[in-house]
């Protein structure tokens, strides 16, 4: 087991390091970049939603 921590930024994950997580169960977290792109896309979908706009993908069972 290691102490390890591995950030997702959505860049720059390896090979190696989806090898230690799978392996070796290495603690994983999201970057404040990925974190702050993930609420901006929520906003986004829930704005969608709220309006009854239809959406390809988001609301259109698809």
């Amino acid at each position: 087991m290691t102490n390890e921590m591995i950030v997702i930024d959505g860049e720059s994950l390896t090979i190696e390091e989806i090898i230690s997580i799978k392996e070796f169960s290495t603690k994983v977290r999201l970057s404040d970049e990925s974190m702050n792109s993930i609420n901006e896309s929520r906003k986004l979908v829930e704005k969608i939603v709220s309006s009854g706009e239809v959406v390809y993908g988001i609301n259109t069972g698809f």
